[in-house]
């Protein structure tokens, strides 16, 4: 015989003995196999989840004591993997905001609907189809790309110390973020730009209002490029004597320039390769073939066979779909044996232009190359 499965138990909060009372009575039905425990006060709540093995916790907001949201982040701290429902008379936007930072899975508003809270219920509690765990190694921007690119419908949580964001997906697409005091679009910036810090995906049963229509890949290109501005002005406080003499740094990285060209501007594109992991090479040339600056630290490359190779398979490529109703193209990313190519143009259309080539192997992270290798060309044609 198979193993019986375990009764989930949820833990109700409320200070209204009514309600207690009935949430103990009705919530539990045929649909929804678990045990109800109650506490009527946040103190009492805390107690029974130290004791016993909470799978649920639905609290209410307004309570003498120990509050609920002062309930919800004592669970957040103490007991991350239990989800919490939060019920409310008082429902407000600002309300609303402040819960969902705090941890809140969803809000049920009183007076509520038995059948409504035990459906919310059966979703919070809902185990298949989902992984549980702590991944470490894996960026932010990786994360994000994952749940854009699987068509999740979901929140994700990010904290770092005390501060913490949230951004909003639905069907794979960024729809909103929250962040301190910020929304939209420069909260999702804000939350990108932290450094380290936990993740956690909430699934939630109502989703906010959509502020963010920006595509997910533009806006990871966007918050990199913050970030690399970020870091540049930073290093540049830190060390000032960095931005005096461009040149030596350049020389100190083995890159190699035209004189005629903008050496600094060149060495930051390069440098910005090396930030990723599994580069190898790079060059940027005009579209006529002329080489104006390369770097190949692992000196294993005949970077001018291979420019000109690409170059030209890129004309072609370039020309030939130009004349279909698709049009032409600006970038490429041929998969070799051993490296994967990046090729991006500044601007095919013009007869001269930049063309930034970079190789990388086939374990790098080409979600961030294919970001990097646009704001190289972004740079370039400034």
């Amino acid at each position: 015989m198979g193993k019986k499965k375990r009764l989930q138990n949820i833990l109700i909060v409320d200070d209204e003995e009514t309600i207690l009372w009935s949430l103990n009575e009705y919530l539990v039905n045929d649909q929804l196999s678990a045990k109800v425990i109650t506490a009527s006060s946040g103190e009492d709540a805390l107690a029974t989840l130290a004791r016993l093995r909470i799978d649920l916790v639905i609290t209410d907001i307004k309570m003498p004591g120990i509050s609920g949201i002062e309930l919800l982040m004592e669970i957040k701290n103490r007991f991350p993997q239990i989800p919490v429902i939060v019920m409310t008379a008082f429902p407000s936007s600002e309300f609303k905001r402040e819960v969902t930072l705090k941890g809140g899975l969803s809000f049920v508003e009183k007076p509520f609907d038995i059948n409504d809270l035990r459906h919310t219920v059966i979703n919070a509690l809902r185990e298949e189809n989902q992984f549980r765990g702590t991944l470490t190694g894996i960026s932010l921007g990786d994360v994000i790309q994952i749940k854009c690119m699987s068509g999740v419908t979901a929140a994700l949580r990010v904290s770092e110390g005390d501060r913490q964001g949230i951004i909003f997906f639905q069907k794979g697409e960024i729809i909103h973020a929250l962040c301190d005091q910020l929304d939209g679009e420069e909260a999702f910036y804000e939350i990108m730009s932290f450094s380290h810090g936990i993740l956690d995906t909430v699934q939630l049963t109502e989703m906010p209002e959509q502020t963010i229509s920006m595509p997910c890949t533009a806006l990871l290109m966007e918050g990199s490029r913050r970030q690399d501005e970020k870091q540049h002005r930073e290093q540049n406080d830190d060390n000032p004597e960095q931005t005096k003499a461009p040149e030596e740094t350049e020389k100190s990285a083995g890159i190699e320039k035209n004189d005629q060209t903008d050496g600094s501007l060149l060495g930051t594109a390069l440098e910005r390769f090396k930030t990723i992991k599994g580069y190898q090479a790079s060059v940027i040339m005009e579209s006529t073939g002329t080489i104006i600056t390369r770097d190949d630290p692992a000196a294993g490359y005949d970077l001018d066979l291979v420019g000109t190779t690409i170059n030209d398979f890129f004309r072609s490529a370039h020309s030939r779909l130009e004349k279909t109703p698709m049009g032409g193209c600006r970038e490429i990313v041929l998969q070799l044996t051993k490296e994967t190519i990046l090729l991006r143009c500044q601007s095919p259309e013009k007869e001269t232009s930049y063309l930034v080539i970079a190789l990388f192997s086939t374990l790098a992270n080409l979600a961030m190359a294919k970001i990097s290798i646009k704001k190289v060309v972004e740079d370039l044609a400034k």
